[in-house]
């Protein structure tokens, strides 16, 4: 599955956003694995405490704004998406690929600051 990196810049508007998509060229898709790394490396710190507060049970409720968002700006609608299986409800829908980046995103993060909290725990024993 791969998915388009492009942070749109002045590409908002529907008729402008259309025409950007005719123009894009698929090689620069990203898999999803790829956006997660790239939404990581992208995000502070306090971005990154506030998405785990949401908590991995709740993520669904960032179907609508966030996973809009990801869906919108890395290409999963365009038509020329590779990753995208047409009619599929599941996993090669735009809507289950973006679900699986937030998912994925919220794990990442977690490992990190998971990672984190030991190195702090050792540092305070010594």
């Amino acid at each position: 599955m791969l998915i388009y990196k492009n942070y749109l810049g002045d590409v908002t508007k529907a008729e402008n956003i259309k025409s950007f998509w005719e123009t894009l060229d698929t090689q620069n898709f990203l898999t999803p694995e790829e956006v997660v790394e790239d939404l990581f490396n992208t995000w502070d710190d306090k971005s990154k405490k506030e998405f785990l507060a949401v908590g991995y049970e709740n993520l669904i409720m960032l179907h609508h704004g966030f996973g809009t968002s990801i869906r919108n700006i890395y290409g999963l609608w365009h038509p020329k998406y590779p990753g995208s299986i047409p009619g599929d409800l599941g996993d090669g829908h735009p809507d289950g690929i973006s679900m699986k980046i937030i998912e994925g995103l919220y794990k990442r993060i977690e490992t990190q600051h998971s990672a984190f909290d030991d190195a702090m725990s050792i540092i305070q024993e010594k």
